[in-house]
């Protein structure tokens, strides 16, 4: 149907004893794609290439005229593995490609080609891509910096590297759009804090079990936007995940947008990490949260109760983050 690229620079033949699968028929933009090889020779290595793949000139795909090209990212790369890399000897080999930004709305092959016999199978996938890019976001506000997380150039990761592209936003921090396609929910992440309102949200993890105190402009007010403990539980220094940019250590924090279809766009407007001693902040009054003035309030955060490691408009600096979760 199709002449794929030759890794190997032997004639190859498709071979009736490998089988090549994908964990996924179709996939999303910034997804992983799983791709395994079953029926290999015990410890053998193969050579895994994406193709993109043409429909020609008929439009339609599956005919004699489709024909592959390389020019998507990630695809014409040669990825090498092993039936060993698992631990076992099984004739079974794995390896995982990330489909980029630039993939979208198209059709791809893989091939696992064994070098030593010229050996290969593939497989098809396909991928659905992403909603249409915004043109604009309606916002009244008007802050200093605004970092527009749905800019294509956030989201085209580096095949070989898997390195992220991302931007400084204040004190150090690092924010980059992660490859983690439709993952969303309690049973992808371990929460720490959720808010949930129509309109504006706010709110902070704390042990409160009904609802959390916030000292408003001086008036303590009954926060209902996150009312359950057990998803705003109070989290150790100890336990934070910890990542290594560019040989630097940082605490990981990951944002679940989790809005609906018809609701897509959001900003994060202020966001600011406290550390603690106190295990039962938010629990009264006290030991309420008293919102600072980048937050509209008059207050100094939690006061002598916690201090402040990190704020998003650091340095007297407005910074806004805009997402569009209608992203797949």
């Amino acid at each position: 149907m199709a002449t794929i690229y030759d890794a190997t620079s032997l004639p190859l033949t498709l071979d009736p004893d490998l089988s090549v699968s994908t964990d996924k028929a179709d996939y999303s933009p910034g997804a992983v794609a799983a791709f395994t090889v079953e029926g290999a020779a015990q410890g053998s290595t193969l050579d895994f290439v994406v193709a993109h793949l043409n429909a020609g000139a008929d439009g339609e795909y599956g005919t004699a005229d489709d024909f592959l090209t390389y020019d998507l990212a990630g695809t014409g790369v040669i990825y090498a593995a092993s039936d060993a890399d698992d631990g076992v000897l099984d004739g079974k080999v794995s390896i995982n490609w990330l489909v980029n930004a630039d993939a979208a709305d198209q059709h791809f092959e893989v091939f696992a080609i064994d070098s030593n016999t010229g050996m290969y199978s593939s497989a098809l996938f396909t991928d659905a891509g992403p909603n249409e890019w915004p043109n604009t976001f309606v916002y009244t506000a008007t802050p200093d910096v605004v970092i527009d997380m749905a800019n294509t150039a956030l989201n085209v990761v580096d095949p070989i590297t898997l390195a992220t592209p991302r931007i400084a936003v204040g004190n150090g921090a690092l924010l980059t759009n992660l490859p983690f396609g439709n993952v969303s929910g309690s049973g992808g992440f371990n929460p720490m804090a959720r808010i949930q309102n129509t309109g504006q949200e706010e709110g902070y993890n704390s042990t409160a079990t009904a609802s959390e105190h916030i000292v408003f402009q001086g008036t303590d007010q009954l926060n209902v936007m996150n009312n359950n403990a057990s998803f705003n539980p109070i989290v150790l220094l100890s336990s934070l995940g910890n990542v290594l940019v560019d040989n630097k250590s940082y605490y990981e924090f990951t944002l679940d947008s989790n809005q609906v279809n018809s609701r897509p766009i959001l900003s994060i407007d202020s966001f600011i990490v406290y550390q603690s001693t106190h295990s039962d902040l938010g629990t009264t009054a006290a030991l309420g949260y008293q919102p600072p003035t980048e937050q509209g309030g008059t207050g100094a955060g939690f006061g002598a109760n916690a201090t402040q490691v990190y704020n998003l408009d650091s340095g007297g600096v407005d910074r806004t983050i805009m997402i569009d979760s209608g992203f797949r």
